[in-house]
């Protein structure tokens, strides 16, 4: 903070002499060695108005120092913010001391001890302070001021400022941006007790709630939520086996609140005044500062709820994350269901532990044995905001939707609260009194005519009621706080707008099927082709191909019968049927006796006869089955 109280003063000077570009490095508080970090007493530097003969009771003053002559060192107490008391610069030299305590102060070099700590020793008190890596300039944290051009410790403060990362940065904005994520970083590397301990709890926060008309229990219905950037946030309805459901749209049958923030605790970084407010079901993990909602306070923010079922095609048709898969290794949110915005988390986590060593302590683990990075060192500190920004930058991560995902949207009003004539808690300890005031505030007497009969005692019995509840301390100093009080509060209305919801369902297309109508449609506007037409194609090729068997068929008798014939041709130039080293293997002999000129009857009849003779020798080796090679 001392270091964003110097940025913002430094971001006013107009004058600049090292504007060199934007460095990014983190700011590294101050570390006192041997463990000590937070100190009661510590050494600062002062303007200081000494005494000409004396350098002892010096003057502390917040104003930067004209000379070196003029510094004092003086004792700081953190817990009265107290700088006393205040001796010459001169007077203070550096030391190792022995040994040193939780309050600051240290033995003198000269004792006995095992540890050795930076120290600065007066020389005229005979003590010695635990010395840190540079002494704080009290000018800079208290008097927000910052050295002239022609001070001595201008080059001091600015290289002080390139070392907390804030060099040349003028914009108010971005300092401020700047230094809330260092506190952030800062605060989660604490354990987790101390986090929830330095937050508000649920009777601090939450005042007032009711549900579907009925009052709700605090304790039982909120669940505690610790974020990084939030703080303590409150889940309510967050238990998976018995939720709390309404059957009604509207305002008076959803999630009503009042919450209280005392504005006066905010930190300097803290813009604006209000909560933030996430929507998710019971198996998603809230992410506050990427889906959240601010509602302001002073004002009644209404936030009207819609919701819409979306189902995704998953392989082939889609790349969406089927909610049977099991979660990918690296997913950090082990205990809920796949999101993209945690998978993205989970690479920046992956990349952030690869390249320094160190997990971002913002966010969960793997598994225990992974280490945190310590935003108190400035190593760590400094390669965590390199390698986000370099995550920014790059699209090494890929985070696919998932098939099934419900999506609520959200349409927001506001208006102002509490009204002017909300005065319950206002008015006297007095019935009559009370009863009277509110019976003519409500219903004047010129007008109590119009009224139906027997609003009016109605309305005095619920007045009666109210007054009891003040009388007895049980409504007045929530109520009387909440008027007084209304910048530090807000109301806050979360309801169903309709009790429908929309479903929005992939499905694929351009199928097969669709495929053929479309070369069918085409076929028969160009082609004029039709269902006859490709029956009559289906039987043309059916008689291609039977003509082509057929004629493959008798190709291969054919060949057959030419077989025989050479095989009787062999036969008649003297080769042996039989004869191994022939390659035709029968032992059927085939004689024809035909004369050279068939001219007489008797030759004619022999023809015959020898066909016929013939033809049942050729049977026979068919129906023997015989092979022709």
């Amino acid at each position: 903070l001392d270091a964003f109280h110097q940025a913002v003063t430094y971001s006013k000077d107009a004058a600049n002499q090292f504007a060199s570009g934007r460095n990014r490095r983190s700011n590294e508080p101050e570390q006192y060695p041997g463990g000590f970090r937070y100190v009661q007493f510590e050494p600062v530097l002062s303007d200081c108005e000494c005494p000409e003969t004396n350098d002892r009771d010096c003057k502390q003053k917040d104003t930067v120092p004209s000379n070196n002559y003029s510094v004092c060192i003086c004792n700081y107490d953190r817990q009265d913010s107290s700088a006393w008391p205040c001796f010459n610069s001169t007077t203070w030299v550096k030391s190792i001391c022995p040994d040193c305590n939780d309050i600051g102060y240290c033995n003198v070099p000269e004792a006995n001890g095992s540890i050795h700590f930076p120290c600065v020793c007066q020389t005229y008190g005979k003590y010695c302070l635990l010395r840190p890596e540079r002494l704080k300039r009290i000018w800079e944290f208290r008097g927000k001021a910052i050295p002239d051009k022609a001070s001595p410790f201008r080059a001091d403060f600015l290289e002080q400022l390139k070392q907390l990362g804030y060099e040349n940065m003028t914009d108010e904005v971005a300092i401020t941006i700047k230094t809330k994520e260092r506190l952030v970083l800062t605060m989660a590397g604490l354990p987790v007790h101390r986090r929830i301990a330095l937050s508000y709890g649920k009777s601090e926060f939450i005042h007032m709630c009711s549900f579907n008309g009925q009052q709700c229990d605090i304790i039982s219905d909120f669940k505690l939520h610790v974020d990084p950037a939030f703080g303590n946030c409150y889940t309510f309805n967050a238990n998976r086996k018995n939720p709390l459901v309404s059957s009604r749209a509207g305002p008076s049958y959803g999630l009503r609140l009042m919450v209280f923030v005392n504005a006066t605790d905010y930190l300097p970084t803290t813009e604006a005044t209000g909560v933030r407010i996430a929507i998710h079901g019971h198996d998603e993990y809230p992410f506050p500062d990427t889906f959240g909602y601010s509602a302001p306070t002073g004002a009644v923010s209404s936030f009207g709820l819609s919701m819409r079922k979306v189902n995704r095609l998953s392989q082939p048709y889609g790349d969406c994350v089927p909610s049977d898969r099991p979660l990918p290794e690296n997913y950090i949110y082990r205990n809920y269901k796949y999101e993209p915005e945690g998978c993205y988390k989970s690479c920046y986590q992956s990349q952030i532990y690869q390249m320094c060593g160190c997990a971002d302590p913002r966010y969960p683990v793997q598994n225990s044995s992974i280490r945190r990075c310590n935003g108190l060192d400035a190593l760590s500190s400094n390669c965590l905001i390199r390698e986000g920004i370099r995550f920014t930058r790059s699209h090494s991560c890929r985070c696919n939707h998932p098939c099934q995902q419900d999506v609520y949207t959200t349409t927001y009003s506001a208006a102002k609260w509490p009204s002017g004539s909300f005065r319950v808690g206002q008015c006297e300890n007095d019935l009559e009194k009370c009863i009277n005031y509110y019976r003519f505030a409500f219903f004047p007497a010129s007008k109590t005519r119009f009224f139906p009969y027997g609003i009016l005692e109605r309305f005095e019995k619920l007045l009666e009621a109210l007054h009891s509840l003040l009388q007895f301390g049980l409504l007045g100093p929530e109520v009387e706080g909440r008027m007084e009080g209304s910048n530090h509060a807000a109301m806050i209305e979360i309801y169903y707008e309709q009790m429908s919801y929309e479903k929005l369902t992939e499905s694929v297309s351009y199928l097969v099927v669709n495929l053929i109508s479309d070369i069918g449609g085409q076929a028969g506007l160009w082609l004029g082709a039709s269902v006859i037409t490709l029956l009559e194609v289906i039987i043309f090729v059916f008689r291609i191909l039977t003509i082509y068997c057929r004629r493959n068929r008798d190709a291969n008798k054919s060949k057959l019968t030419n077989g025989f014939t050479n095989a009787n041709q062999l036969d008649s130039n003297g080769i042996k049927p039989n004869d191994s080293s022939c390659a035709i293997d029968t032992s059927v002999v085939f004689e024809v006796n035909r004369s050279d000129e068939p001219n007489s009857e008797n030759g004619d009849q022999d023809d015959q006869n020898a066909n016929y003779h013939n033809d049942n020798k050729i049977n026979s080796l068919n129906e023997n089955h015989y092979e022709v090679s």
